[in-house]
């Protein structure tokens, strides 16, 4: 990875921090679930720019033309709601 590439996913990754705070989500580890559930248990390795294909494919959300802070909220919006579908399934 070249330093602009690194530097892209520093971005990247400050973008989807500010995106959680401003969802609500304050805790780190809250935040990997979530992105665990969204985009796959490889979401750590996983090359950023293939998350928005994983993330529609697992939410049916279309994040391509949004930007990434925009659409952490509908992705934590989507979690809670799974969370109390299954919670209340049991």
């Amino acid at each position: 990875m070249n330093s602009n590439d690194l530097s892209k996913v520093i971005l990247f990754r400050k973008m989807i921090i500010k995106g959680f705070f401003d969802a609500g989500v304050f805790k780190a580890e809250d935040a990997d679930h979530i992105l665990e559930w969204a985009v796959g248990e490889d979401w750590k390795t996983l090359n950023p720019k293939e998350w928005p294909d994983r993330i529609g494919q697992k939410t049916g959300l279309l994040i391509q033309k949004e930007p990434v802070r925009k659409t952490i909220p509908c992705l934590v919006e989507l979690y809670n709601r799974r969370l109390m579908i299954f919670t209340s399934n049991n």
